[in-house]
C-alpha cells in the first residue's frame, strides 16, 4: 500500500536511519510547519471571537436604537425606558419590540412588579386587560 502517509513516513526513517546530517535538514521544515498550523489555528479562533463580538455588539446598538424609537413614538420617559428594557430582559428574551406588541408580556411583569400596568394602560388602551 503505497499512500503519501506511508511515504511520508518511509522518508522519515530513511532520514533517521542516514543519522543526524538528515535530521538536520528536515528537522527545521517540520518545526516550521508545527509553528505555521499553530498560528494558523490562534488566527482562525481570535478572528471567530472578534467576529461574534462584532455580532453582538451590532444587535445590541439596534436593539437599544428600537427602544429609544418605540419609548419615544408611545412618549415614554427614561425610568419607563428602563423598566421596559428589564421586562424585555427577563421576560422577552431581549426582544425590545414584545413589550410594545405582546400584552401578555407586560401583565406577566406587572404580577411581579404592580407599576407596569401603568405602563400596559399607556402601551394598550382598553384591550388592557391585567
Amino acid at each position: 500500500m503505497n499512500t503519501p502517509l506511508f511515504a511520508a513516513h518511509d522518508s522519515f526513517l530513511v532520514c533517521a536511519a542516514a543519522g543526524s546530517g538528515s535530521w538536520q535538514t528536515i528537522g527545521p521544515a517540520i518545526v516550521g510547519l508545527v509553528i505555521a498550523a499553530l498560528v494558523a489555528i490562534w488566527m482562525g479562533v481570535f478572528v471567530a471571537d472578534w467576529s461574534r463580538r462584532r455580532r453582538q455588539s451590532r444587535r445590541s446598538v439596534r436593539q437599544s436604537s428600537l427602544l429609544d424609537q418605540l419609548c419615544a413614538t408611545h412618549g415614554l420617559d427614561g425610568p419607563v425606558q428602563q423598566q421596559l428594557e428589564q421586562v424585555a430582559r427577563r421576560f422577552a428574551h431581549g426582544d425590545v419590540v414584545l413589550p410594545f406588541v405582546d400584552p401578555r408580556i407586560l401583565e406577566s411583569a406587572s404580577r411581579e412588579t404592580p407599576e407596569l400596568a401603568g405602563i400596559g394602560k399607556r402601551l394598550f388602551g382598553e384591550a388592557w386587560q391585567p
